[in-house]
Order: structure tokens, then sequence, then C-alpha cells
């Protein structure tokens, strides 16, 4: 036990991760790469004689916690059950889709209201309670800012994509939350599939899990070019896409502000990231950074674009890589930064 010591308890639906495994380094990052800055928050937080503990130890005995914060990933089974037991609500947080949490984003503003603190993407700042105070999301990397990524021109591949087969189906829940919040999401995960289709067979490399397996609106076209171009799942995303010279980055749908690892994950192995999801994509990463898929009107024009690529231009795009993650503008996205922006928000209390 903490003692006289301070208490958090991240509540998350996460079945895997329970009795404090979720604040584990080498488990949780077998699950998630994008768990490891929670692991780094917990640690940096047990410096200060903070201790973070998963929902189902402080329900275990309510009594041990007393004076415990909440921070909720959302709002999960057991949300109202640590708030009834006497925990007291700090932060809500989301880094979820609203394509996949459609339901918690059109209730948004009624969640918000029970947390003094809500943290989700800067598009739905107008969509949280007037009793919480917002703060923008910058989903956080657990790159090092020290990084400097080199080019290997001559080594590297073509492109590739590490995408899952999780295409979401337009289900009438999905279309009432639409209705209820006047926003109707556009997924992207079937420009994912015409990614596929058009770039199959053409030094274009797919990884990830469940291609095997059936998908939405598949058509036989579609099979056969997964089966052409289909590579497996990875250990260690850096170490494949740093392989490619470009990487496709498609969010899960385009929201104002929604701008998750995809970009990053690329960035940070040195391949430059073909773009498509936050429409102000440009107010969180450099302009030189990356390529804009908006930029081109169809795939021809991406591809021809990509392969008449000089030497030359491509370094343009590395040098810029660098000189952004060594920018104010990524140090938002730092793990340090989250870190110290939670850890302030709890000692205030």
């Amino acid at each position: 036990m903490n003692k006289g010591g301070r208490f958090v308890v991240f509540d998350v639906d996460m079945p895997s991760l329970t009795e404090n495994r979720l604040f584990d380094q080498e488990i949780a990052g077998k699950v998630s790469h994008t768990i490891l800055p929670l692991c780094y928050l917990a640690s940096e937080a047990k410096k200060r004689g903070i201790e973070f503990i998963t929902s189902d130890v402080y329900l275990e005995n309510p009594t041990k916690y007393q004076g415990a914060l909440v921070i909720s990933h959302m709002i999960t089974s057991v949300t109202k059950k640590l708030l009834d037991s006497g925990a007291k609500p700090l932060l809500l947080i989301s880094q979820e889709s609203p394509i996949i949490a459609f339901r918690f984003f059109v209730l948004l503003k009624k969640y918000s209201a029970w947390y003094p603190h809500t943290m989700v993407p800067e598009g739905f700042r107008k969509k949280v309670s007037p009793k919480t105070l917002f703060h923008t999301l910058y989903f956080p990397e657990p790159y090092s800012r020290d990084t400097r990524v080199s080019d290997n021109w001559g080594q590297k591949k073509f492109v590739t994509m590490i995408s899952g087969n999780k295409r979401v189906p337009l289900t009438l829940k999905r279309i009432l939350a639409g209705v209820v919040s006047g926003v109707f999401y556009r997924e992207l995960y079937k420009e994912r599939l015409g990614v596929i289709e058009y770039f199959s067979g053409k030094d274009f490399d797919l990884y990830g899990i469940g291609w095997d397996k059936p998908i939405l609106g598949e058509t036989k076209q579609l099979r056969e070019a997964i089966a052409r171009s289909y590579q497996g799942s990875v250990d260690n995303k850096i170490q494949a896409l740093a392989q490619y010279k470009f990487t496709f980055t498609f969010e899960n749908t385009i929201a104002k502000g929604y701008v998750t690892e995809k970009i990053f994950d690329a960035m940070f192995a040195g391949s430059i990231p073909i773009y498509l999801g936050a429409p102000d994509i440009v107010d969180f990463v450099h302009k030189g950074a990356f390529i804009d898929m908006r930029d081109f009107k169809n795939y021809d024009e991406l591809e021809l674009y990509l392969r008449m690529m000089t030497k030359k231009r491509y370094l343009e795009y590395i040098d810029a890589t660098n000189t952004y993650i060594q920018s104010p503008e990524y140090d938002r996205f730092s793990q340090e930064a989250f870190a110290k922006k939670i850890l302030g928000l709890i000692e205030q209390r």
C-alpha cells in the first residue's frame, strides 16, 4: 500500500489488463504500444507519491483507498459503481474514434458533467458540459523527442499499410446517434479497402490482423487483392514500417482534431506518412512532414507522385520530419507532456 500517498483509479474496459497489469510496461506493451504513455504516467506519478490502480483493485476494498481520484477512459460498466463508492471524479478522457464510441460522444455533455475536467479531441470542445473544464487531447506517443530518423533511400521497399480488418457497419444505433447529434462521421475503413484494391500487385504490402477473415462488403476483386498483398501481422510496428518509403496512415474517421498514433508511427519509423483524417491536420503536424491524400484527385495521381519522387525530395520530407519531432508542436503529443498535464490536474485536487 502507498502509505501516506494518493491513489488514482484508472477506469477503462480492458479485461486483459486488470490487477494493475495496465501499468506494467512489458505486459501492456504487448497489447498495444498506445498504452505505453499510460505506463509512463503511472511511473512518474509513483515518484510523487501517487499510485495508479485499476478499477478491479479499487472495488475489492474501496475503504483501503479512501479519497482516491478517478480518471475514466470513456464510461465503462463500473464507472457509476466507482463514483457511487466514494471515489472522486477527476478527468474524463477518450482516445477512441467517434465511429466506434458513437454513443459516448452523443452523450458527451451528460457524461462530462460528472467530471471537473474533460480531455477529448479539439473538435468536441463545444460538445462538453459547461460544468467541466475542457482540455484538448493530444494523443500521447511513447517515442523519444530526441529521435532522428534517417532516409535509407536505396534500402527501402515502396509502400505499405498496417491496419486491422475492423470495418464498422452502419448500424441502426449509429444512424440514430447521427440523428441525435446532427453529425454523421465518415468511416475511413472503406478508403483503406480502396488502397488495397488499387495498390495490390504494385510493390504494396499489407499487414495487420483479421485479413484472412470475411470483410463487410467484400468482392472477389478485393479478396484477390488482399491475397496478393497480405503479409500477416507484425510484432514490431516501427521495424516493419522502417522497411518502406511510404506508409498509408488513414484515421478511422474524419473529425476535427482527431489525430492518433498512426501518422506518428510512420514518422518515427522514417517512412513518409500518406495521411487522411483530421481536416485540421496542419494545426498539429508540419505540412512538409507528410503527404496529404487530399492533394490528389485519385490514386493514379498519388501513385505518379510517389514513383516520380526524387531522393532529394524524399530527403526534404525526412528533414521536415526531424524538425517536427524536435519542435514544440510535436512536444504536445509526447508522453512527457501528457504525464505533466495529468499530474498537474491530480496535484491541484
